[in-house]
C-alpha cells in the first residue's frame, strides 16, 4: 500500500510540472476574419484552401494548418503518405 502511495504522488508531481508551465505560456487566438486563406497544395481536394497559424512546414519544426474544403471533399489516405 505504501508503494501504490508513492507512485500515485510521483505521478501527480510528473504531471503537475508540464501543466504549470504551460499555465504560465503564452497562448493564441485567431480570428476567423483575419485569416489569410491561400490555395491548398495540389494533393487537397480542388477548391481546397489552407491558412498558416503558426510556423513552416517547408521547415523543419512544428507548425499548425487550418483548411477548408468544398463541401463533400475527401482526402484519400495516400495523400498524407510520404
Amino acid at each position: 500500500m505504501r508503494n501504490l502511495a508513492a507512485v500515485l504522488a510521483g505521478a501527480a508531481i510528473s504531471l503537475a510540472a508540464p501543466i504549470a508551465v504551460m499555465a504560465e505560456a503564452p497562448g493564441f487566438v485567431f480570428s476567423q476574419d483575419k485569416l489569410e486563406w491561400k490555395a491548398g497544395p495540389p494533393e487537397l481536394p480542388r477548391g481546397a484552401e489552407v491558412a498558416m497559424l503558426f510556423g513552416d512546414p517547408t521547415q523543419g519544426g512544428p507548425y499548425i494548418l487550418r483548411m477548408r474544403a468544398p463541401k463533400g471533399s475527401r482526402i484519400s489516405t495516400a495523400a498524407w503518405k510520404r
